[in-house]
């Protein structure tokens, strides 16, 4: 019982660990896709001459 109780919360921390790093992830993700969106939109910009921005 007492091994499994062990088991158990070690299994709950390497649970927190991934879902901490899955997470940190994303939010490396998110803000490579916002920093290529925003650079894609002011190209367009640009290479359009208008004056539209994706708010």
């Amino acid at each position: 019982m007492i091994k499994s109780a062990a088991d158990s919360t070690k299994a709950t921390s390497i649970k927190r660990i991934f879902c901490s790093l899955l997470r940190a992830i994303n939010e490396e993700l998110s803000a490579i896709k916002n920093l290529i969106q925003n650079s894609l939109w002011h190209y367009l910009n640009d290479l359009l001459g208008k004056g539209f921005y994706l708010s």
